[in-house]
């Protein structure tokens, strides 16, 4: 097996891995939404619902916080591997990769690439993989050369976060969300 196809694999576990930690860290979260929900009533008889909810709230937050963090190291190691992976097509002549990089690209790489190139954002941000190598081999680049020259400037944050901000921010907020729930419910006495 050669570099690329370990590459390949590699990358694929990684993100079976991604997948996998979620699997298991989201049922484990409802799990414990659901175990402290539950018990809630016999803490509440004895009037110690608040600090019970509030340990289930912190186990949720260390849980999914735990999980958003390995999501993220596992991340960085795919990420880490594009430069080689965009060398490597070079020498084959091959693009799945270098594609992928490019439709990932950083509004900060775009930018820097737009600079670069002579062309304007709004242009380049629309501009498919296939248009982005006519207009490169126009200005007489490679545009291998010229994407690992926005890696080497940029490097982990030459991408963007490919959805996985978004799920932080979802994490965040129901972090956030049960919190008030169990102030304002502490506050109105629902759990005494």
């Amino acid at each position: 097996m050669d570099e690329y196809e370990q590459l390949q694999r590699l990358r694929e576990l990684w993100s079976r891995a991604i997948m996998t930690w979620g699997q298991i860290f989201i049922p484990l979260g409802a799990a414990i939404i659901a175990f402290f929900v539950s018990k809630l009533p016999d803490f509440a008889n004895r009037g110690g619902g608040t600090p019970f909810l509030f340990i289930g709230w912190a186990l949720f937050t260390l849980c999914m916080a735990y999980w958003r963090w390995i999501v993220h190291q596992i991340d960085r190691q795919i990420v880490g591997m594009y430069p080689r992976m965009l060398e490597l097509e070079k020498e084959r002549k091959m693009e799945t990769q270098t594609a992928y990089y490019y439709r990932n690209l950083s509004k900060k790489s775009l930018k820097h690439l737009a600079n670069k190139l002579e062309i304007p954002f709004d242009e380049l941000k629309n501009t498919d993989f296939r248009e982005f190598k006519r207009k490169v081999a126009q200005k007489g680049d490679n545009p291998y050369d010229v994407l690992l020259d926005v890696w080497d400037k940029f490097l982990y944050d030459s991408v963007t976060s490919r959805e996985h901000s978004f799920q932080d921010w979802v994490v965040g907020i129901l972090i956030v969300v049960f919190l008030i729930a169990i102030i304002l419910g502490s506050k109105l006495g629902w759990f005494s």
